[in-house]
């Protein structure tokens, strides 16, 4: 559905597999410049970049709130 949308998704494994510098070229070969959106799911950062969504995320999943 996203692709019909005109939405391109890249995984992390493709971001790994190529690399910054790639796929920033392709970001900005799809856009041509401003105004672009980018955004990344918060599930692949290090817990430790955001420990509140973390604790609020097992919390909701009925797990204790204090990390191990």
């Amino acid at each position: 559905m996203a692709k019909s949308q005109g939405v391109r998704i890249i995984y992390m494994e493709g971001f790994i597999d190529r690399g910054p510098q790639s796929v920033t070229a392709e970001v900005k070969d799809i856009c041509g410049g401003p105004p672009a959106y980018l955004t990344f799911d918060i599930d692949s950062t290090d817990p430790s970049m955001a420990p509140r969504f973390y604790l609020a995320e097992r919390a909701r999943a009925g797990k204790s709130s204090k990390p191990r």
